[in-house]
């Protein structure tokens, strides 16, 4: 493996800092598995495309990073004292937002989603949207790694948001 890791980093520059009894990504080193995440989605969105003549072939992957938090909150509004989605099987991971609700339209799940991302998928009609007494809410935080320089798009988005946002 270490092997693997220097000829990557010959060719793409330090990827890990190692530490003793620990190593930790860079910069680079999110940004090469960032690409390789995105490559190994596009690779199933192939996968799935290319088996389209059998509905019995291929993958359906419904999730994303804060999905089982949102879901958690949401539900226990709906349902108290139930445990909230943990108790429901995941089958799969999707990390791009815009790719959830398409299978969600076909009848084949649920998921729990910001409004914006209803609003922008196109069949939106196709959609059941449930409704709640009062709106979930979360807080917007704004951190970055104190060795790390922060791009000068990352400096302009939080001077943006900040501008937007004010001190809520």
């Amino acid at each position: 493996m270490g092997q693997h890791v220097r000829h990557l980093e010959k060719q793409l520059g330090t990827l890990l800092i190692r530490q003793p009894r620990r190593m930790e990504l860079t910069p680079a080193g999110h940004a090469l598995l960032a690409y390789c995440d995105e490559m190994e989605q596009a690779d199933m969105r192939l996968r799935l495309r290319m088996s389209e003549g059998d509905k019995t072939k291929g993958e359906l992957s419904l999730d994303h990073p804060d999905g089982r938090a949102m879901a958690t909150r949401l539900l226990s509004r709906c349902f108290p004292g139930e445990p909230g989605i943990r108790n429901i099987p995941v089958r799969g991971f999707v990390n791009q937002v815009g790719l959830i609700l398409e299978p969600v339209a076909r009848g084949m799940g649920f998921t729990v989603l910001p409004q914006y991302a209803r609003q922008a998928f196109a069949q939106h009609s196709e959609i059941k949207v449930m409704t709640l007494e009062r709106d979930v809410v979360d807080s917007l935080w704004m951190i970055s790694r104190a060795e790390w320089p922060l791009s000068a798009r990352a400096r302009y988005a939080m001077e943006y948001l900040k501008q937007q946002l004010g001190d809520r």
